[in-house]
Formats: structure tokens, C-alpha cells, sequence
């Protein structure tokens, strides 16, 4: 785990280090700390962050006294609410995801903007959907501390860098004409949070993605409502379809959803890895002071959860995979490394994120990738935009509708090669080498009192 993350900076920094601006100060060097986990550091806290950029763009600098002040004070608090000013509390955010659930029947929502979706502030109901989050809801909030990092959601302190792994992973070209399966492909192991009954693990981003794609989710609804004489709504979900040249809302029996637009599973032989001793000996079976749980069943306990409440499929062959016209990639502890190699598939990638990365600003949703929803609420609308009704997807089409579906057969066609040419020309090593270089260039120039004098000169 941390040594992927110390080739994120040292390795690629170098390389070109003595292209750098000499050091003010040679008994001084330039430092760079990195945090290596897959997790980001500690929760911040916004208000020391906004006081400080407030200082920066005054050309001023903390008052020592008073920055020691105002971070004994935050760090008393805890939670990822903090990166929010005023703090939110999570109690908060589950009120906040039940009202997005609630308006999910009534209208249809995509996800235009990643980067403001992914704004724990603009959207507290993550701090009850992100495994991270999760997590972290009893972590002390740190002080100001420069910091690189390979993962951070949206509103912390560490400096992001690209990390060397999964840099050479790009798949064997397959053209879209030869892919046939027009379901949402997935398959992944279940880290979205340890599983620790200190927490709500199972609302980790992984698991309750199981939940959607394999009905667990409609039935606990359904337990909850009663479970009999419920309605088509109840028993159902909104789904955007056309109907005679218009865009309706109308409700479908989940089973029929599932069946037609997803593929959709956790990996079996991944399960192993989660619920190892690690996890089921330090998490699964001791208490919240560390001493173990003498009720609990050691060697077995992981496993019968996970057996007794989710799926699991095996490996899936590699050629039946690249089949695939639709990819899903989910964070998991923090985003994945798979983005480079599902873009070089081919095939369209939906991205589900809180995490922005080194590559964020350059790739543009609905263009090179689809930005997706941590309540999966809009897969069945993506998917039906793309494929069609279930209706047609079995073959009861009319010929107007065959040429619209072509068309839109054509679009996904177009974004998923202009995926595959971003994943060749804009992520690779030279890339993230060119990333490091300008990151520490101005790391630099920050560092150094006399700014101009800190400054890149080409010769």
C-alpha cells in the first residue's frame, strides 16, 4: 500500500530534480511529505484552510500565535463534516440522502458538473455514502500540514499526485463493432470501508452497489414498507423511456431493470482478501477498545456475513469482458487504479467519484467518460438512453426507433474512443512526469520567500 504511494512523488520527481530551481537556502533543501495510504491523511478543517487563503491572496502570513490558537481549536472536532464552514454533522447528511432518494421519484437527475457533485458541501448526504467518509467520522481534523497524497475527496488539504500504478496497463483493442453486450459491466472486490461495527460499513459506496445490482436493496425497501400491498412505485423504479416522440417517467419492476441494463457483481475470490485475518481478527471480532470478542466466531465470522448478505460472482473470462460496450469504475478505499486501462478498452466508462485526480481538469464528462451518481440512481436512465427500453432491448422495436438507437449506438461509439485516445495520449508516464515537474516547480516557488528568484527560467 505505501509503496505505490512513495513512487507517486520520489520516483517521479527525480528524475528531474536538478532541473529545478536551486534551493534559497542549500542547508535547506525542498521537502515534500507523502502520505502513503489509500485513505487521505485526516479530515481538514475549511476554516483554517479559508483563513489561510484569505492570507495568501492578501500577500500576508499567519500570526504564529494565532494559527496555534485557531488549530488547538479545530482539532478538537472530528469528521469529514469539517471540510465544510460552517461543520456539517453526518446526522445531517442521512436527512439530506433521504430527501435525494425521495426526489428521485419524482424527477431525473445527471450528474453535469463531477467536481461540484463531489463537494461534500454542496452534498452533504456523501458523508453517509462514502466508505472514507465513513470512517473517518471519529477523526480528529489536523492542523495545516503540506502534504502529498495520492487520495483526497474533494475539499481536503493534500497536494494530489499521480500515482505508477496501473501506468502500463492498457488492454488489447477490440472494436466497438465486435462488442455485443449492452449491459453495464462490473466486477470488483467489496473495500469501501473496513467492516467494524464502529461504523455503518455496509453504506460504503462497494456494498451498497452489490445491494442495487442484486435486489438486496428493493427487498430490505420492501421489509421496511411491509412488505405487502405495496404499489407499482413501491415495488418498482422511475426509469426515463420515450414513448411517441416524448421522454416519460415511468416505473418498472426492478427484476426486469436489473436483468436488461447490469452486470454487475462482486468478485468472489476477492472476498478472501477482505475478510482475512486482518480484517476478521482486528475489526470483525474485536471491540471498539481493541480486546477480542469472545462471542464471535474467529476464523469464519467475515465470511458468514458476507456469504448470508451479499453476491458474489467468480473471474469472468477476458474475452466475453472486452465484450462489453459499458464499463462501471467505483471508488473503493479511495479511487481505483483502473482508469486508465478501462478507458483503453473501448468501451464507455461510467465513473462514479468523490476523489478528483492529477488528470481531473483535463478530461471532460459526457465527452471522454460519464460522470455517475453515489446513489446509482441514474444507471437505469444513462443505460436506457443509450440501449433502449427493456422492450426493445427483447426485440419489439419499431423501425423509427431502430434509426434513433443507431444514432445513439454511434454517440457512445465516438465517446468511448475519444476515452481510449485520452487514456493513451494524456495518462501516460511522461504525463504524470510533466505533472510532478510543474507541481513541484510551484511546491517550490510557495516555499520560498523571494518568489521571483524561486521562479522557472528555460535557458
Amino acid at each position: 500500500m505505501g509503496s505505490r504511494t512513495s513512487r507517486l512523488c520520489i520516483h517521479l520527481s527525480l528524475d528531474d530534480g536538478d532541473r529545478l530551481p536551486p534551493s534559497q537556502n542549500p542547508e535547506e533543501p525542498m521537502l515534500l511529505a507523502v502520505w502513503v495510504d489509500d485513505v487521505s491523511h485526516h479530515p481538514p478543517s475549511a476554516k483554517l484552510l479559508s483563513q489561510s487563503r484569505q492570507l495568501a491572496y492578501a500577500a500576508k502570513v499567519w500570526d504564529e500565535s494565532e494559527l496555534l490558537a485557531l488549530e488547538a481549536e479545530e482539532e478538537t472536532k472530528k469528521g469529514w463534516g469539517n471540510a465544510c464552514d460552517p461543520a456539517l454533522n453526518r446526522d445531517f447528511g442521512q436527512d439530506v440522502l433521504a430527501a435525494v432518494q425521495r426526489n428521485n421519484a419524482q424527477q431525473a437527475s445527471f450528474i453535469d458538473e463531477p467536481m461540484v457533485y463531489a463537494d461534500p458541501c454542496k452534498h452533504p448526504e456523501h458523508l453517509r455514502q462514502n466508505g472514507e467518509m465513513i470512517m473517518k467520522e471519529e477523526s480528529s481534523v489536523r492542523g495545516l500540514l503540506p502534504l502529498a497524497s495520492l487520495n483526497s475527496p474533494l475539499g481536503g488539504g493534500e497536494i494530489i499526485g499521480p500515482t505508477t500504478v496501473g501506468r502500463k496497463a492498457i488492454a488489447p483493442y477490440m472494436p466497438w463493432s465486435a462488442k455485443t453486450e449492452h449491459r453495464l459491466w462490473w466486477r470488483g472486490n467489496a473495500h469501501s470501508a473496513f467492516y467494524y461495527d464502529k461504523w455503518d460499513w455496509r453504506a460504503g459506496q462497494r456494498l451498497r452497489l452489490s445491494d442495487f445490482a442484486s435486489g438486496r436493496r428493493e427487498r430490505m425497501e420492501a421489509e421496511m414498507a411491509g412488505g405487502m400491498g405495496m404499489s407499482a412505485e413501491e415495488r418498482g423504479s422511475p426509469v426515463l423511456l420515450e414513448r411517441e416522440e416524448r421522454v416519460r417517467r415511468e416505473w418498472r419492476e426492478r427484476e426486469v431493470l436489473r436483468e436488461t441494463y447490469l452486470n454487475v457483481s462482486l468478485i468472489s475470490t476477492q472476498r478472501a482478501w477482505s475478510c482475512g485475518g486482518h480484517y476478521a481478527h482486528v475489526f470483525f471480532c474485536n471491540t471498539e477498545d481493541g480486546r477480542p470478542n469472545a462471542t464471535c466466531p474467529q476464523d469464519k465470522a467475515c465470511d458468514a456475513v458476507m456469504d448470508a448478505e451479499y453476491d458474489f460472482a467468480p473471474y469472468a473470462d477476458k474475452a466475453y469482458e472486452l465484450k462489453h460496450k459499458f464499463r462501471l469504475d467505483i471508488d473503493g478505499f479511495g479511487w481505483t487504479t483502473r482508469w486508465r486501462e478501462e478507458l483503453s478498452k473501448n468501451n464507455v466508462v461510467i465513473k462514479i467519484t468523490l476523489y478528483p485526480e492529477w488528470w481531473t481538469p483535463q478530461a471532460i464528462p459526457w465527452y471522454h467518460y460519464i460522470p455517475g451518481s453515489y446513489t446509482f440512481n441514474d444507471l437505469y436512465d444513462i443505460m436506457a438512453f443509450f440501449t433502449g427500453t427493456p422492450e426493445e432491448r427483447a426485440g419489439e422495436i419499431s423501425e423509427k426507433r431502430r434509426v434513433v438507437l443507431v444514432e445513439r449506438d454511434k454517440m457512445a461509439e465516438e465517446i468511448a474512443a475519444r476515452g481510449r485516445e485520452f487514456a493513451m495520449t494524456r495518462l501516460r508516464y511522461e504525463d504524470m512526469r510533466v505533472y510532478m515537474f510543474l507541481l513541484l516547480l510551484e511546491y517550490r516557488r510557495a516555499w520560498s520567500d523571494d518568489r521571483k528568484a524561486a521562479t522557472f527560467k528555460l535557458d
